[in-house]
C-alpha cells in the first residue's frame, strides 16, 4: 500500500476544506491544524526511509513563535500563524530550510499576485449604485485578503511538484 500517497491525498483535502473555508468565511478552523498535526507522527512513523521530523517539530515551534508578533501587530491573522506553522512541521522534515525557503517563495509570488488580482476584481466588481451585500465577503472592499489561500497554494506545490512528502 503506498502510504505515501494516501497521506498526500488526506493532506490536500484536508487543505482543500481549509482553502475553502477562509475564502468564503475568513476562517482556518483549529481542528483541521490539529488532523494535519496528528496525521504527521503516523505518516513519519510509515514513511519509509523515515523523515527527520526533528527539524519539522522544531519549525512548527519556530514559526510559531515568529508569526505571534506579526498577529500580535495587525500583520497577519490568527489563522495564517497557525497555518504556515503546521505546514512547516511538514515542510522541516524534507530538506530543512531549503524547502522552508522555496515555501516562502511561492508564498510571497503568490500571494502578491493573488492580492493584485483581488484588488482589482474589488475595483471591478463594486457598485456604489448597488452596495456590497451581495457580493461573498471576499470581494466587498474593505475586507481582510484571505492570505490561507495563497499559503495553502504554496505548500500543495511542495507536496505534489516538489515531493515534500517522498
Amino acid at each position: 500500500m503506498d502510504y505515501i500517497f494516501i497521506t498526500k491525498i488526506i493532506v490536500t483535502a484536508l487543505c482543500a476544506y481549509t482553502f475553502y473555508t477562509d475564502f468564503t468565511r475568513f476562517k482556518i478552523y483549529n481542528w483541521v491544524m490539529l488532523a494535519l498535526i496528528i496525521l504527521y507522527p503516523i505518516y513519519a512513523l510509515l514513511a519509509v526511509p523515515t523523515p527527520e521530523w526533528y527539524y519539522g517539530l522544531a519549525l512548527l515551534v519556530g514559526l510559531f513563535f515568529l508569526g505571534y508578533p506579526l498577529f500580535a501587530f495587525g500583520l497577519l491573522g490568527g489563522g495564517d500563524v497557525k497555518i504556515i506553522a503546521v505546514f512547516g512541521l511538514w515542510i522541516g522534515s524534507h530538506d530543512g530550510f531549503f524547502s522552508l525557503a522555496k515555501f516562502f517563495l511561492y508564498f510571497a509570488l503568490i500571494g502578491g499576485a493573488f492580492t493584485i488580482l483581488l484588488l482589482i476584481l474589488r475595483g471591478i466588481l463594486h457598485d456604489p449604485k448597488k452596495g456590497e451585500s451581495k457580493l461573498p465577503l471576499i470581494f466587498q472592499r474593505r475586507q481582510p485578503v484571505a492570505y490561507g489561500i495563497p499559503i495553502i497554494a504554496s505548500f500543495l506545490i511542495l507536496v505534489w511538484h516538489l515531493k515534500v512528502l517522498g
